[in-house]
């Protein structure tokens, strides 16, 4: 909550995102991404999903985890 007491909502847009997935690069798991950015693993692999849909990413599941990467 700010000063005022309302809560603060925070915008992550998608090159936040873009940007935690090569700070970990090439490859970075779903967990990786959402620490990174600071919303849940649920909220960030639907918006990963939606950046893969949109052709900018690609997904791979290995040992259990997905694993994104920029094309």
């Amino acid at each position: 909550m700010n000063s005022n007491g309302e809560n603060q909502r925070r915008t992550v847009t998608d090159m936040i995102i873009m940007a935690a997935i090569r700070k970990h690069g090439p490859e970075a798991t779903t967990s990786e991404i959402a620490d990174e950015i600071g919303l849940s693993p649920q909220l960030t692999r639907y918006r990963l999903s939606r950046l893969e849909l949109q052709g900018e990413l690609e997904s791979e599941i290995r040992e259990k985890n997905d694993l994104w990467r920029k094309i």
